[in-house]
């Protein structure tokens, strides 16, 4: 606490007009870092809202994507098991007609497994890029 040298009619006016003026601007100085932190902590929530959104939206896209990939999965094999199925039909009629179909049939499927296996290597890519974007977001420093 400051002490104040007396004079006549009280304390001296010069000295406790001085301190009043040093604590109105240490006042207006913490006033002021005060505002600064205000501004970086809205700063840092709107930073963090913007993460919590983007992880949102790659664990919605990580989703989708299982989802992309469950379906092709199932479609191939339903398209496999048609194409079976018509070349078991087929079958009874000429021999040499169901030899041919049921050929066809098999390189069909291949071609329905190598595009299996392509969509899985995409989703898979997409996946890990998605899984990188997510380690990435804990390497983001926040002021």
């Amino acid at each position: 606490m400051n002490k104040f040298n007396t004079s006549f009619k009280g304390y001296d006016k010069t000295e406790v007009d001085k301190f009043i003026d040093e604590v109105t601007m240490r006042y207006s100085n913490l006033l002021n870092a005060l505002k600064v932190k205000e501004q970086e902590l809205k700063e840092t929530k709107e930073k963090l809202d913007y993460f919590d959104n983007l992880v949102d939206s790659l664990n919605k896209a990580m989703m989708a994507a299982e989802e992309t990939s469950a379906n092709i999965k199932k479609m191939a094999r339903e398209e496999s098991n048609q194409v079976i199925q018509t070349a078991k039909n087929n079958a009874s009629r000429i021999i040499n007609e169901a030899l041919l179909k049921a050929e066809q049939a098999e390189l069909e499927a291949d071609a329905i497994k190598r595009k299996v296996a392509a969509y899985k290597r995409k989703i898979k890519a997409i996946v890990n890029e998605q899984l990188e974007y997510l380690d990435d977001i804990d390497k983001v420093e926040i002021d």
